[in-house]
C-alpha cells in the first residue's frame, strides 16, 4: 500500500534551516549521525536489514543481467557495474517533463513508459550470484562502500544512484511505517519542466537529516505491512 507522509516518523517537520547539499554529502553525514562506525558495519547491516525487508510481501526481486527488486511498481536494481532506478513516466510526464532536458544519468523511455535514474560503480562487481541477493548486495556494498549509508532520522539504510536518487529502506520493518522510500533530487527534475509538487504519489518535502539540517526530496513511501 502506498502512503505519503511526513518524512519524520510521528511529528510533523522542524522549522529548521534547509541546505543545499550533495546526495554524496548525504552519505558522509549519515555515516557521521551513525556514531562514526565504519562504512564495512554500515555496509553489513545494510545487507542484513535489507534482506529482512525483501523478503516482505509484495517485493518482486528478480534476476536478468543483475538483480532488481520491485515495490509498488518502482525497480531498484544493480549489475556488475551499475545501479538503478526504474519508475512510471506517466506521473513526471503529467507534471510536465520534457524528456530532452533531462540531466546525464536520468533518461525517459516513452515507448516503455518508463524513467530511469542510473549510475555507474566506481568499482565493478564481477559476476553477481542469481541464486543469493543478500550476497550480490553484500559484494556489491563491500567494493563500493561510498554508495551506501544510514539516515538516522528515518531508521533507514540506503543506496545512492549517482547524485539523483537515493533507495531507502527500514531499519526495523515491525517499528517503521515507512517500510521503503525512494528520495529524488528535486532541482533536476524541476529544470526539466517538472512541477515537482504536483508529481501524483509522490511528495516533495523537506527531509530531517539530523544535525538540525534539512534537505528537499521528492519522495514516495511505501508501507509494506
Amino acid at each position: 500500500m502506498r502512503r505519503e507522509m511526513d518524512p519524520t516518523p510521528g511529528r510533523p517537520f522542524r522549522s529548521v534551516r534547509t541546505v543545499s547539499m550533495s546526495l554524496a554529502a548525504v552519505l558522509v553525514l549519515a555515516l557521521v549521525l551513525a556514531g562514526c562506525a565504519g562504512t564495512d558495519v554500515v555496509g553489513r547491516d545494510a545487507v542484513r536489514t535489507f534482506g529482512a525487508v525483501m523478503a516482505m510481501e509484495p517485493v518482486e526481486p528478480d534476476f536478468g543481467d543483475g538483480w532488481q527488486v520491485t515495490v509498488e511498481g518502482v525497480s531498484f536494481g544493480f549489475t556488475s557495474d551499475r545501479v538503478f532506478l526504474d519508475l512510471p513516466l506517466a506521473p513526471f510526464q503529467e507534471a510536465g517533463l520534457d524528456p530532452g532536458r533531462l540531466p546525464e544519468g536520468c533518461e525517459a523511455d516513452t515507448a516503455g513508459g518508463r524513467l530511469r535514474v542510473a549510475a555507474s560503480l566506481d568499482k565493478p562487481t564481477g559476476a553477481l550470484d542469481p541464486d543469493d541477493l543478500a550476497g550480490s548486495l553484500s559484494r556489491l556494498v563491500g567494493m563500493n562502500p561510498d554508495i551506501v549509508g544510514y539516515h538516522a532520522a528515518l531508521g533507514h539504510y540506503n543506496v545512492a544512484i549517482g547524485e539523483l536518487a537515493l533507495f531507502e529502506w527500514a531499519e526495523d520493518p515491525s517499528a517503521n511505517d515507512k517500510d521503503v522510500v525512494i528520495a529524488l533530487k528535486p532541482a533536476p527534475l524541476a529544470e526539466a519542466g517538472v512541477d515537482v509538487d504536483g508529481i501524483a504519489g509522490f511528495l516533495h518535502a523537506e527531509v530531517d537529516m539530523g544535525m538540525g539540517e534539512t534537505m528537499k526530496l521528492v519522495l514516495m513511501t511505501v508501507d509494506l505491512g
